[in-house]
């Protein structure tokens, strides 16, 4: 019992140790409000909010899954090629599941990671549906370096696909810089959508300007700058004169008054002969 009272006494003054300085420099209210913040800190510190908070937050959940914030629908729009089992299984909730005892930031910061996704906005909606809204690469080009091939979407940004065979019939830009340079290219081919389909391939030329080669072989040498305005003129000479038909091999665009074209060898000697022949024709 005597050394229970030892023991006893040690603490009492061990706690009255640290206690009284205050209330003897600040005087007992202030003193009180200080001792009260003191057991505040230890209380944090010790992780004992953090465990009250938990312990509140499970609390929760399970008082709100009872008044029927339940997962009972999983909503996805502006789904087209990204993998719907891969968010399925991203999401990994099942019917019944409480609906807050769901984290959609953890959730959409996966979604955005799958191939196609640019963006992905995840909400919980009351009382008992996930909504998944996704926006997706758009692909607009094919990237050739070396002898491998990546997909580009509108903003330069590689698609990580496996399969490009869908793909076969997009342009191909060639040139260690054509990515970061493509968007502005198909920007100003969209203003002249009759000429994309007479384009097999775009070639980023000296860190400048654009090469691009016909599906006939032919080479348009645009100019560094205001290429959509030479597309523009290419356009209707193309529509006026038909000029991709004719026996030539490039096309330069590069001067801003005039358009030249190099012909094909031995076409001039041809087209000589066509028109001697046609007016010895008409002669006879």
């Amino acid at each position: 019992m005597a050394v229970k009272r030892v023991i006893a006494n040690k603490r009492r003054k061990g706690f009255l140790a640290a206690v009284l300085p205050w209330l003897k420099r600040f005087g007992w209210p202030v003193g009180g409000v200080i001792f009260i913040l003191w057991i505040g800190a230890w209380f944090c510190l010790s992780g004992g909010v953090a465990r009250f908070e938990s312990s509140t937050r499970q609390e929760t959940i399970k008082l709100t899954a009872s008044m029927g914030f339940k997962i009972e629908n999983i909503l996805v729009e502006g789904r087209a090629r990204s993998d719907g089992a891969a968010i399925k299984d991203i999401l990994n909730e099942n019917k019944g599941a409480p609906l807050f005892a769901f984290n959609p930031s953890a959730a959409q910061e996966k979604i955005e990671k799958l191939d196609w996704v640019k963006t992905a906005q995840v909400e919980r909606r009351l009382p008992d549906t996930i909504y998944v809204h996704l926006e997706e690469h758009m692909p607009t080009v094919l990237w050739q370096k070396d002898k491998n091939f990546r997909l580009l979407d509108e903003q330069g940004n590689i698609i990580n696909v496996a399969r490009l065979a869908p793909f076969a019939n997009l342009i191909i830009v060639m040139g260690d810089d054509a990515p970061k340079h493509a968007p502005d290219l198909v920007n100003d081919l969209k203003a002249e959508p009759a000429l994309i389909d007479q384009i097999n391939a775009a070639r980023w030329m000296d860190g400048r300007r654009w090469d691009l080669i016909l599906k006939n072989g032919v080479v348009v040498k645009l100019p560094e700058s205001g290429p959509g305005a030479a597309l523009h003129k290419l356009s209707a000479a193309e529509k006026n004169d038909k000029i991709f038909e004719k026996e030539i091999t490039e096309i330069d665009m590069r001067l801003p008054d005039r358009i030249t074209m190099r012909t094909k060898p031995g076409a001039l000697e041809s087209y000589k002969a066509r028109q001697i022949a046609a007016q010895t024709e008409k002669a006879i």
